[in-house]
């Protein structure tokens, strides 16, 4: 159950993000993996015709939400590689972090994370631009920007109804 008092990410907050921050269109897109077209379509379709429902993309509303809570979040043209990211932090955790968690927390179903690392598929474009927003070259900041990623996350999960996003291994709703 969904708390009323803290809704998720909907139509209005993805139209305040590209007001606030005042980008245009074409870059919002980029941001968010999307073309040009695919990207009118929904902002018309999800923001401007329901402004207060909840955006069906999950992982753009995560992207969103990480950038309206922080101010100088914005993704670089390059990205380290997600297995890369899942690596380092194993070593920060002493071996203690699973593909899996890291898939999750970034939107993907619970196994996919597993098949980044051997080659088998690649992320999606907005999966590397959020490794690009979460990635730091000091250990101590990047692992504070993926805790902080990890709380943002699972507080739009419970958000939109997934009380216990590990648990459920997915961001489908029950």
């Amino acid at each position: 159950m969904r708390n009323i008092e803290k809704p998720p990410i909907c139509g209005r907050d993805f139209l305040a993000l590209q007001e606030e921050r005042g980008l245009k269109s074409i870059d919002y897109a980029w941001i968010l993996g999307m073309s040009a077209p695919a990207f009118g379509s929904y902002k018309n379709r999800e923001a401007k015709r329901n402004p207060a429902r909840m955006l069906r993309k999950h992982r753009h509303a995560l992207v969103i939400r990480w950038m309206l809570e922080n101010e100088d979040a914005e993704p670089g043209l390059s990205a380290p590689v997600p297995r890369d990211m899942i690596r380092r932090l194993r070593s920060l955790w002493d071996g203690r972090f699973s593909a899996k968690r890291f898939g999750i927390l970034l939107g993907a179903a619970g196994g996919t994370a597993s098949s980044w690392g051997s080659g088998q598929h690649h992320p999606m474009t907005i999966t590397q631009r959020i490794c690009s927003m979460l990635h730091h070259t000091d250990d101590g900041l990047f692992l504070e920007r993926f805790l902080a990623w990890e709380a943002m996350a699972l507080d739009e999960a419970e958000r939109r109804g997934i009380p216990d996003l590990y648990q459920a291994e997915s961001w489908r709703q029950a």
